[in-house]
């Protein structure tokens, strides 16, 4: 869920409240404190994160290894492009977030849209976050038996509905009181080294696990239907995006770069496409190799394993951590993204927002407490995480193509593209109009298929 989120946040805070506007002028950020290998671990960061929990089920919903590794593929070679598009549109515009380089190539009108998708993303990130750490809490007590012989996820005080608040109120509210929480972006780490931990679990556990171990299972374990179907390949597609998202972080990463230049970025890409591909693989395949016709693959494969297992009982802690230091985050980046909207529909003046937000006045808390609470209404109510990461997934694709696709497609009407050829023209005229039409169609269908799927339509 950065698929929405980690160390790239504190990065994309300062542009998104600042409200940078183009400069049209020299250019003295090509001073960038940031190596190739720098660039490159922080927005690898941003990209390998918990999404790769989705993995094993994204394999079975494919049909196995043959059909989850060739979406990977086909998406790699969709959005490692993107990322260089907007590269391209950030230099040309001066753009140092990925929402001005939407509003000043594209228009006020979708720079606004842009925004609306930001912070909706950012509220559903917020929602998934507290339903992961509801599913860690259940599996880690469910080790543990109390005196009459019963396990700990089955007393009343560790209900889903009772410790997730619990939890989220003691460790994640007084959080939201920080007066900088860009502190808390440098905990990245332990979301980034849960990811490689998790992959490197998994990729062990196929060759060690034995039959015996599939007789201990958590009673709390979601039973779903197994059987796999066309459909549900086709909407599975979101998770995948949801997983590759890092096109929001991609601007400030290039304009941190030193030496920046769009050649230079190619290699950050690379770098950072190969990496994921390599993790997700791993995670996937194993994941898949180990569950699949013994047990139905779960959304988080990591329920699929034994509440007693101690290497996994480790990464459920280190991804109860990353959350909790990442849901602060996540709220702040959304209610900038809704804070800008609001500002500009009510005509305030042009930098009330950052005014609010470094006073860190009663406003903003409150805002946090009502964002805070709605989130923690849904994720109480809401046992799936797969519920939650469709939708998700479908704005990840706006993100990773159709917004995109627009900078492309102005970029070619402005004649910042310099190409005499009609033939190449054409081309990246159909690419661009490529991206727009597929990002639409990955959002509809996986918004669709959700609404469908809860009205039990379609399988979940």
């Amino acid at each position: 869920m950065q698929q929405i989120e980690e160390k790239h946040v504190q990065l994309s805070l300062v542009c998104e409240s600042s409200n940078v506007t183009p400069t049209g002028g020299k250019d003295d950020s090509k001073r960038g404190r940031s190596s190739l290998v720098g660039a490159s671990l922080v927005q690898a960061h941003n990209a390998i994160g918990t999404g790769l929990l989705l993995f094993p089920y994204t394999f079975w919903a494919f049909g196995g290894p043959a059909g989850g590794t060739l979406i990977q593929v086909v998406l790699v070679s969709f959005i490692a492009p993107s990322l260089l598009i907007l590269a391209y549109s950030a230099e040309v515009k001066q753009a140092k977030s990925y929402q001005d380089a939407i509003s000043y190539l594209c228009g006020p009108t979708i720079g606004k849209i842009c925004q609306l998708c930001i912070a909706t993303a950012a509220f559903g990130a917020g929602v998934g976050q507290l339903i992961l750490i509801g599913d860690q809490l259940i599996d880690m007590s469910s080790a543990f038996k109390v005196n009459n012989g019963t396990v700990l996820s089955e007393q009343w005080y560790f209900d889903r509905r009772f410790s997730t608040p619990v939890l989220a109120v003691l460790f994640i509210v007084p959080l939201l009181m920080l007066k900088n929480i860009g502190s808390l972006s440098y905990t990245s780490f332990i979301g980034f080294a849960s990811s490689l931990y998790i992959a490197a679990v998994v990729m062990v556990k196929y060759f060690t696990i034995t039959d015996e171990y599939f007789h201990c299972k958590s009673s709390n374990h979601l039973e779903q239907d197994c059987q796999s179907s066309w459909t549900l390949a086709a909407n599975s597609i979101s998770f995948a995006c949801t997983a590759y998202e890092n096109h929001v972080s991609s601007v400030p990463v290039y304009f941190g770069l030193k030496k920046r230049s769009v050649r230079r970025y190619i290699i950050v890409v690379v770098t950072v496409m190969s990496s994921c591909l390599i993790v997700y693989s791993v995670t996937g395949l194993f994941g898949y190799l180990t569950f699949n016709g013994r047990v139905c693959i779960s959304g988080d494969v990591l329920r699929n394993y034994c509440p007693r297992d101690i290497p996994i009982s480790i990464a459920r802690v280190m991804i109860v951590v990353s959350l909790i230091t990442l849901y602060p985050i996540t709220c702040y980046v959304g209610r900038s993204a809704f804070d800008s909207i609001l500002i500009e529909l009510l005509a305030v003046a042009k930098h009330r927002t950052f005014a609010v937000e470094s006073k860190h006045t009663l406003r903003a808390r409150l805002e946090a407490v009502v964002w805070f609470l709605l989130t923690l209404g849904l994720a109480i109510f809401i046992p799936d995480i797969l519920v939650v990461m469709r939708p998700l997934g479908g704005l990840a694709s706006m993100f990773m193509l159709t917004f995109p696709g627009l900078c492309l497609l102005n970029l070619l009407l402005s004649n910042l593209i310099q190409i005499s050829s009609r033939f190449l023209r054409l081309i990246l005229y159909t690419v661009a109009g490529t991206y727009v039409a597929v990002g639409f169609y990955i959002f509809g269908s996986s918004v669709t298929y959700s609404i469908m799927s809860e009205a039990n339509i379609f399988p979940k």
